[in-house]
């Protein structure tokens, strides 16, 4: 238990980085409420793969607070996770509107940033 509660701090851009992940998620989350509210596009089935890309960027944000824990303590995590909540807050008061644009770049930005994201932990001790 004492090793959850170990204070080590990787660099800046890790928290930068999932910074911007959440930022992304939080667009593409903008995204699906406007598709519940009736918005559609041209392609039904890309409204359902921007769908399920935030629930798999929700799931995927978590589990990596979990391995965040696991490889830099409780304590990071949990202030990531902090930046996170208060950085998505800011971003949605600085842009309030709706804007298909900030849509899909956030949904386009997932991926990219999952994977980069996804090197920077060890995954709960699995990669070498």
């Amino acid at each position: 238990m004492t090793d959850l509660l170990r204070i080590s701090f990787p660099s800046y851009s890790l928290v930068v980085t999932l910074i911007l992940f959440s930022i992304a998620r939080f667009e593409n989350q903008r995204w699906k409420q406007a598709r519940l509210n009736g918005f559609s596009g041209a392609s039904q089935s890309f409204g359902g793969f921007v769908d399920l890309l935030a629930v798999i960027s929700t799931v995927y944000f978590y589990l990596l607070l979990l391995a965040f824990a696991f490889d830099f303590g409780l304590v990071f995590s949990v202030s990531c996770f902090a930046a996170t909540v208060i950085s998505s807050i800011l971003w949605a008061l600085v842009f309030r509107c709706d804007n298909p644009l900030l849509w899909l770049i956030g949904t386009a930005a997932i991926l990219p940033i999952g994977v980069w994201l996804s090197f920077s932990t060890s995954w709960f001790g699995l990669q070498p």
